[in-house]
């Protein structure tokens, strides 16, 4: 990387730290402060829902750990040292997007100015709640498989510790499971297909890693509640009810008002994956496909699908604009075009959240 790309990259992740620093906000922040606190003092994992007007009501804290890291943080610093946090873990969740995005091959400046932009778009998730892990172990899970199918080795085993972590941080570690059975899946149908080629070691270490995940999602105070999670995630949300969709933010329909930005960035992406639609590993097409249907039925749902888009859709853009050059010479000049369409992207999405 070229002294101005890490220039350019720097001032990219310093301004995305002073974005995601900001004041907290989230109304669930307080409860989990106490419930961290609760369970330090007592030295046992609360099983009621103590801090509500149903305080006897049985209640399964799936982000126990993530309540107590928080409380901690508070304890160092305050709200001013939990805004920090924050911005450092919305930080780490880009930088993981960013590498995955430049494992792919993808030149410089499309990985800086597409997928910069896309992962700015999920600015609304950003709030000081356990989803923040999610964001980041779903970055981090990204970024282990491109590294796997690109060298193979022992890398894969790298997800069993993040998923024990995860799945005690916050009940999103379903999307884990979703996310290895795409990763599996989608490997052994290309491999059935002879799209792609897999040293029989490299299968052997992905095969005895995802046994460990699976062992590791189990590892909570409550074992088999993230698997109960996984089954109703195929509900996509039904099971909270009409009323909960109405009025709890959690639970809101995907719609064109709150969630512009996720259509625009949807259909961009299925027009350059239909583009080139043969030459796209079923894991990616599974991965996309999966999100992409959550995120049209959930609002909640629609950050993950553009962090997924931001990691992956650059090398897309890139095979877009070679096949163009190549078919049409008259278009030679399409490459600085299509770094300044990229740029457009960059200001319109800045001016967007402005």
């Amino acid at each position: 990387m070229k002294s101005r790309e890490k220039l350019f990259l720097a001032s990219a992740l310093l301004g995305l730290m002073g974005l995601a620093a900001t004041q907290v906000y989230s109304w669930d922040l307080f409860w989990q402060l106490r419930t961290g606190a609760h369970m330090l003092e007592t030295g046992s994992f609360l099983t009621r829902d103590t801090f509500s007007l149903a305080s006897d009501a049985l209640r399964y804290e799936h982000c126990w750990l993530h309540d107590v890291i928080f409380y901690l943080i508070w304890k160092l610093g305050g709200y001013e040292a939990i805004s920090l946090a924050r911005g450092g873990l919305i930080l780490l969740t880009a930088i993981l997007i960013l590498l995955t995005a430049r494992l792919r091959s993808s030149l410089f400046p499309y990985v800086y100015l597409l997928s910069f932009p896309v992962i700015l778009f999920t600015y609304i998730g950003w709030a000081e709640r356990p989803q923040l892990w999610t964001f980041l172990a779903l970055a981090f899970f990204l970024y282990v498989f491109e590294r796997f199918r690109k060298c193979g080795g022992l890398v894969i085993y790298a997800l069993v510790p993040a998923m024990l972590l995860w799945s005690n941080l916050h009940a999103g570690a379903a999307l884990g499971l979703l996310i290895l059975l795409a990763f599996v899946v989608g490997q052994l149908v290309d491999l059935a297909l002879k799209r792609i080629s897999v040293q029989a070691a490299s299968l052997r270490h992905l095969f005895v890693a995802s046994i460990g995940v699976l062992l590791a999602a189990s590892a909570t105070y409550q074992p088999g509640i993230i698997y109960q999670i996984f089954a109703g995630s195929f509900g996509l949300g039904k099971d909270s009810g009409v009323l909960a969709q109405a009025y709890n933010a959690d639970w809101e329909l995907t719609n064109f008002t709150n969630h512009l930005e996720f259509y625009v960035v949807l259909v961009v992406t299925v027009f350059l994956v239909l583009f080139q639609v043969k030459k796209i590993s079923l894991y990616e097409l599974f991965l996309l496909g999966g999100l992409a249907l959550m995120g049209l039925k959930l609002g909640r749902h629609t950050h993950l699908f553009m962090f997924v888009a931001a990691a992956l859709a650059p090398l897309y853009w890139v095979r877009f604009q070679d096949v163009l050059v190549a078919k049409f010479p008259v278009l030679i000049g399409w490459k600085r075009i299509g770094l300044c369409l990229a740029l457009l992207c960059t200001l319109t999405s800045g001016i967007y959240l402005y």
